[in-house]
């Protein structure tokens, strides 16, 4: 039983440099001399066959949303796009994000959703194949189906009752090639349109409509966005819509600084707007923060002191504001946050976030973004072990230890709890590594070279010395399977590209394998321009993956079968990969949620919760 090995890549930063040297130090000092091993070139990738994996159950979780609706505390609406697919998803919450089921799918990518109630619902969904309309569409059975009531260039929509609404639309100028950008009525629920009386700017590309009673609603526009900034407009009515003016403008400047009081910022792009009475209200603003005004949108503050941090608010996808200091806030990742009666901001969903899987023993572990050790249970439970050290970037599991990788130091625990260290080599900056058994162990190290230089180490007594394996290769990833079955992805330099003067380069990913413990390597996977890791459970059958692709060999690398993953599992990228025997594997999703499950190789994929 193995568990996954992999590094994300970063093309053409050129982090790896070859690798010399062969001789045997203890862990207080390490020396390094000239040294060659010879290579067996297969040069080619040779598949065997190609399929396409097939995700066959999981349309109830959140991964991927781009806009939501909360018509209470309790009930939430999103949608998520299928991957890259020419749908969307709409899903539901009853327990405020905790759990979902699946609703419907629609065409295209919604861009917003409004319900006046739980059985009576609008959204707006753009087309996949990038026509010019945007399409209505109308809901009467609470999402179960979805009917198109209006095609044209409508953008931010908000009911007041099943039938009369308000929406932004975008009509064609003068100029064809530029739309004029108006504030419109309905009363038959979005069949026809009126335009109504307003002081909006015509240029007006994006926006969010707010209502805080049958009389009072604001209109919040994006124009003209740039590096960071757009400018932004704040329109009024008092009169339930039949006239709109302007309350607020920012003053849009390249050297303008993100304004935290009194004026409209500048800085960042119209997400979202609510008022919650006549002189109350929000606005989430991408990249820049979460403002609240209380003089009806003449001034604006940036609301530095709540209980997310900056970096979340800079990064709201909707949110719904209750009173003053209770929210329900989507963030990017699909993460779900409300308000706790102690004033804490907890996040309602997702259950759990990773930033690795390993599995070892039959088990499966998780490590969190926080450090968090997990192990999960084949009914889809979770038991927290512990913390890792701080800095671990990836563990081992051992049967009945647990091994920690950090770029400064390795460590062991029986528990995953309590951590001893293992001292290396002053000067080492470890890049990744595997132990066999809590004696044999392999390291791929940065050793007191040049930056981006890297060895594979070798220990044969826990960590106490070790001695280095010479490669013809720049390593980045060992996999060993015995002290003399290796296998191991490497690189070397492509020519420079046509801006050398920044030292920007390519680098060529292969895999590499010994059968006598690197004193000679065979090359069997030749031309990956990136990687993501490989798994080998047996000197015979393995995996690698790379992109959108699982590549599968039962023959120790010489050919491979491909699988075309599904885009839901890929469009984020993958984080990690671990396989077992039996065709058992996980797949980590580049979003640190959710994990998928294969129990045939990698032909068939399932969500896990």
């Amino acid at each position: 039983m193995r568990n996954a090995t992999g590094i994300p890549l970063l093309l053409g930063l050129g982090l790896v440099t070859a690798a010399c040297g062969g001789n045997t130090s203890p862990a207080s000092s390490v020396r390094s001399g000239p040294a060659t091993a010879g290579t067996n070139l297969e040069s080619a990738l040779h598949l065997s066959g190609t399929k396409t994996s097939l995700l066959v159950a999981g349309q109830n979780i959140p991964q991927q949303v781009n806009t939501a609706y909360y018509l209470s505390k309790s009930i939430v609406y999103v949608s998520q796009q299928d991957g890259s697919g020419p749908t969307s998803s709409i899903l539901l919450s009853e327990n405020g994000g905790s759990s979902w089921n699946f609703l419907s799918s629609v065409p295209g990518a919604v861009s917003g959703i409004d319900f006046v109630s739980k059985s009576i619902g609008y959204l707006v969904s753009r087309p996949a194949d990038g026509g010019p309309d945007n399409f209505l569409y109308l809901t009467t059975n609470g999402g179960s189906t979805w009917s198109t009531v209006y095609a044209g260039s409508i953008s931010a929509i908000k009911f007041l009752t099943p039938t009369i609404g308000f929406a932004m639309l975008r009509t064609p100028s003068s100029n064809p090639q530029l739309f004029t950008a108006g504030i419109y009525r309905t009363s038959n629920g979005g069949r026809n349109w009126s335009l109504v009386p307003s002081t909006l700017n015509p240029a007006a590309a994006y926006g969010s409509f707010s209502f805080s009673s049958a009389s009072d609603g604001w209109l919040l526009v994006g124009i003209e966005p740039s590096a960071g900034s757009e400018n932004k407009y704040l329109y009024k009515t008092t009169d339930a819509g039949a006239n709109w003016s302007l309350v607020a403008q920012s003053q849009f400047s390249s050297g303008q600084q993100m304004a935290t009081n009194g004026v409209m910022p500048a800085t960042g792009y119209v997400t979202q707007l609510q008022f919650i009475s006549s002189q109350q209200g929000f606005m989430s603003l991408m990249r820049s923060g979460m403002y609240a005004t209380d003089d009806g949108g003449s001034t604006w503050n940036l609301m530095s002191a709540t209980p997310m941090s900056a970096h979340s608010l800079r990064n709201v996808v909707h949110f719904d504001a209750w009173s003053r200091t209770d929210f329900s806030i989507l963030t990017g990742n699909s993460n779900f946050w409300q308000t706790q009666p102690s004033g804490l901001m907890t996040r309602a969903y997702p259950p759990y976030r990773a930033q690795g899987i390993f599995e070892g023993s039959g088990a499966l572990y998780e490590l969190s973004p926080a450090q968090g050790i997990s192990l999960a249970g084949s009914t889809n439970s979770v038991r927290r072990l512990g913390n890792a050290p701080k800095g671990a970037m990836e563990i081992d599991p051992l049967g009945n230890r647990i091994l920690a990788f950090g770029t400064k130091g390795l460590y062991q625990s029986s528990d995953g709890s309590n951590w001893k260290q293992i001292p290396l080599p002053k000067g080492w900056t470890l890049i990744q590594g595997r132990f066999v058994d809590s004696k044999l162990g392999f390291v791929v190290a940065n050793d007191n070279g040049p930056a981006g230089s890297a060895t594979i180490e070798r220990t044969t007594d826990g960590g106490a010395s070790w001695n280095r394996v010479t490669t013809p290769f720049r390593p980045l990833v060992v996999d060993p399977i015995s002290a003399n079955d290796l296998r191991a992805l490497g690189g070397a330099r492509l020519p420079a590209t046509s801006n050398p003067a920044k030292n920007i380069y390519q680098m060529e990913w292969n895999l590499y394998s010994s059968s006598n413990g690197g004193k000679s390597w065979s090359e069997l996977v030749a031309n990956w321009r990136s990687i993501g890791g490989i798994d080998f459970l047996s000197a015979q059958e393995g995996y690698a993956w790379a992109d959108n692709y699982l590549y599968h060999t039962t023959d120790a690398g010489h050919s491979f079968v491909r699988y075309t993953l599904p885009s839901t599992m890929t469009n984020q990228g993958l984080f990690s990969m671990a396989f077992a025997q039996k065709g058992s594997g996980w797949a980590l999703a580049g979003t640190e949620y959710p994990i998928y499950h294969t129990a045939d190789g990698g032909a068939t994929w399932r969500l896990t919760p």
